[in-house]
């Protein structure tokens, strides 16, 4: 995917490009895709190549951690003051 962008004539800087993709392919939505979907796809919404098992269960470990460290979060902002701050 990265060949084809940078093959393009774009008003970007490369590591912006870089960057984009990095946030994309960490994004909750993308690994939820991976995991549901068989196949990844152009630019052009066509069926390029095959998701493997192994992309697959690699995303599904980065969503288990997504859901932890989201749920830890949550946890926190529960936490109740103590008396020493009151």
């Amino acid at each position: 995917m990265e060949k084809y962008i940078f093959a393009q004539e774009l008003p970007f800087a490369r590591i912006l490009i870089r960057y984009t993709l990095a946030f994309y392919t960490r994004w909750h939505k993308y690994l939820k895709a991976l995991v549901d979907e068989t196949h990844r796809h152009n630019l052009q919404g066509e069926p390029i190549e095959e998701i493997t098992q192994t992309d697959k269960a690699y995303a599904l470990e980065k969503l288990k951690h997504l859901k932890e460290r989201y749920n830890a979060r949550l946890k926190a902002k529960k936490v109740k003051p103590s008396k020493e701050t009151l």
